[in-house]
């Protein structure tokens, strides 16, 4: 049964790929945006001059397709995976691209506007503070990016473009209300007050009861609801003083608190509140002369915060996390356009910081630990075009600077004494990498286009693994300065083909990652029985695949896309822990198959998304396991008086699928939501 799933789902990446005839046609672009742009610290990259397929979800998709969060939508396209099982409740989602993620954000670089998000300490990135009501668009490029992106782009880059003004005035909002007595409530408004000033503000709150996640043999006195609440704001004001310069300044703020499903004597119970602020200033040089520029900066801060008690041979005991992440950049960008040759450069500073601690309150115990990563970087990329822009090629080459210093951890107290071996300052790391890309494209017509790139992408590793000691989900672990970065070599092909009102994408690609870090044990034990553990450099990675896509718009009302993926991803090397070579790598199945429709017409409107996926792998020793499963959701619904008031109605997980991640840990299962949205 199992090969012959196999067989068909192989089959399909075939049919997808090769045998779909259309009638020759205008495509329109009303949902699909043929020539997007990938945005890098407000410089731009053409889709018909990018390294490799380019994905976009526009606001039109975000704003029909039945979903509660932007990486949810992401989910929906080839080659992406995402561990949300949780819906609401979920309280740190991975995206990650072409299984090279695993359970690590870090390896998937994901911006805001053109800069980076993901945060030093621990390479996440906050989904559930990113409001798909404020988001224009997704942009998605896969494979190793980073000596166009920098670090972190191992997978790919995900770029979020945060909504701006279109109008003299616009207001948008919404009402919803569903399963688990959960509300959620948006609402925008925006102006362009003149040709030269706008504004965008943006606000949402959500709260949910939430559901008991764990089955009715783990229940114990102390099970409590994973309740969930958060509000956020999110504003942008732009200016252009000339028609050669833009200027933009943007503000978000996101609030939250989501229960962890336990109380014992704590008001609400176990929660985590991750409490973040973003500021991000850029000034960009536009227009069609021969040079350009942007210099942008911007601060970003999480306030980390977990109320965690437990009762441990009939004590009760209480100890709260408190983290500050602090991350901070200035990018500079240029641009020399020549006939047919323009030639890029630029130079970049990031900086990260944590300072956290778990401070107990039934006992004088603490720990504490700091760090900081600092990178610095310069590239320069040259691109030609020959035979009437026919064909494309680049050449790029970035060098990163890292510099990892004011490392210290300490433990004090009887509780967490254990750990008091490993107490002092830390160890100053200092490392460097290149970073080449070598791409050619060949445009035959606005038809086809064709494309072979290499290459390399690095990720920095995150400070959790270098200046903090304490307990993971492994055991006992210890801190590990020493540590320098992942990286990977990525080499695909690639093929665009528009007939009619169907757009055809597939791409091949193979890699190979050196230097990812694993678990492995010191020798040492714990109180003489636990293992010890340490992150280091051991591994060497092989991935590789194949992704195809069929997108169909009659211009009419209908959308419709259907992707599929195989890619495999695995440990062929692992000096110090030779049980790993062999295995996969986890949350990362071998097929995955997608299919989305959006329909509208007189009588309303109407959605559907489902997602299969193959088995994935939960542990790295691959002795755990989830099985495939089916995802469904529809939404259908209908707007009044001229698309000025509206009502829908979702069901999520029509399936009613509760597994998740984990066997002791439920999702909450089949959801109902309604609507009212206004636009004004």
């Amino acid at each position: 049964m199992e090969q012959r799933r196999k067989q068909t789902l192989i089959l399909l990446f075939l049919l997808c790929a090769y045998s779909v005839h259309a009638q020759e046609s205008e495509v329109d672009t009303s949902l699909y945006v043929g020539e997007v742009l990938i945005l890098k610290s407000g410089t731009s990259i053409e889709e018909s001059r990018s390294s490799g397929i380019v994905n976009v979800i526009s606001s039109e998709l975000l704003s029909k397709l039945p979903l509660q969060s932007v990486d949810e939508a992401l989910t929906m396209l080839p080659g992406v995976n995402s561990n949300r099982t949780s819906g609401l409740s979920q309280m740190v989602t991975t995206v990650s691209l072409r299984g090279l993620s695993g359970d690590e954000q870090g390896r998937t670089l994901v911006l805001m506007d053109g800069v980076p998000i993901n945060t030093s300490d621990n390479g996440t990135v906050n989904w559930n503070s990113i409001n798909p009501a404020n988001v224009a668009k997704i942009e998605l490029l896969k494979g190793a990016a980073s000596a166009l992106y920098g670090a972190n782009a191992i997978g790919g880059v995900i770029n979020i473009v945060t909504k701006k003004a279109s109008s003299p005035l616009a207001i948008m909002g919404s009402m919803e209300y569903g399963t688990l007595n959960t509300w959620r409530s948006n609402l925008s408004l925006s102006s362009r007050l003149s040709d030269k000033v706008s504004f965008f503000l943006g606000g949402n709150y959500s709260k949910s009861d939430g559901y008991i996640n764990i089955p009715d043999s783990l229940i114990t006195q102390y099970t409590y609801p994973t309740y969930v609440s958060e509000y956020g704001v999110n504003s942008k004001l732009l200016y252009s003083p000339t028609k050669h310069w833009e200027l933009d300044l943007s503000y978000s703020m996101y609030r939250d608190r989501r229960g962890e499903g336990e109380k014992i004597l704590a008001e609400r119970g176990e929660y985590r509140r991750f409490d973040n602020d973003r500021v991000q200033f850029s000034a960009r040089r536009v227009g069609n002369d021969f040079w350009r520029m942007s210099i942008t900066g911007y601060f970003q801060q999480e306030r980390y915060f977990k109320l965690d008690e437990r009762v441990n041979g009939g004590v009760y005991q209480r100890f709260d996390v408190h983290a500050k992440r602090e991350d901070l950049g200035i990018i500079f960008n240029g641009s020399l356009q020549f006939r047919d040759n323009r030639l890029s450069f630029g130079a970049e500073l990031r900086g990260g910081a944590i300072d956290g601690g778990d401070y107990y309150k039934t006992s004088p115990d603490t720990v504490r630990n700091r760090g900081e990563l600092d990178i610095y970087s310069l590239y320069i990329r040259d691109e030609q075009t020959l035979f009437k822009d026919k064909l494309w090629m680049q050449v790029a080459l970035r060098y990163d600077f890292a510099q990892f210093h004011d490392g210290l951890f300490q433990a004090n107290g009887e509780s967490v004494g254990a750990f008091s071996n490993y107490n002092g300052e830390l160890a100053l790391k200092e490392w460097g990498k290149i970073s080449p890309n070598v791409s050619i494209r060949y445009t035959p017509s606005a038809k086809l286009t064709a494309y072979l790139t290499y290459g390399r992408g690095f990720r920095a590793s995150i400070l959790d693994d270098m200046c903090r000691s304490g307990w993971m989900w492994i055991g006992p672990k210890i801190a590990n300065p020493e540590l320098g970065p992942e990286y990977v070599d990525n080499f695909e092909f690639g093929t665009t083909m528009r007939l009619g009102r169907f757009i055809f994408d597939k791409s091949l690609y193979y890699g190979v990652g050196h230097d990812f870090l694993y678990y492995v044990p010191t020798g040492e034990k714990l109180y003489g029985k636990r293992d010890i553990f340490i992150r280091k450099n051991i591994s060497k990675v092989e991935f590789y695949g194949g992704e195809s896509a069929i997108t169909y718009d009659n211009r009419n009302g209908l959308y419709m896309n259907l992707n599929y993926s195989m890619g495999i991803s695995k440990i062929v090397d692992a000096n110090g822990n030779e049980t790993l070579k062999g295995k996969y790598l986890t949350y990362a199945p071998k097929f995955m198959v997608k299919f989305y429709a959006l329909w509208s017409g007189r009588v309303g409107e109407a959605s559907l998304k489902t997602t299969y996926k193959s088995k994935q792998y939960v542990t790295e020793d691959n002795s755990d396991y989830m099985d495939g499963f089916v995802m469904c959701d529809l939404a259908v619904g209908k707007w009044f008086w001229n698309r000025t008031v509206g009502i829908r109605g979702e069901v999520l997980n029509l399936f009613d699928r509760r597994e998740t991640n984990s066997p002791n840990y439920l999702s909450p299962g089949r959801l109902f939501n309604l609507k009212i949205m206004l636009n004004l």
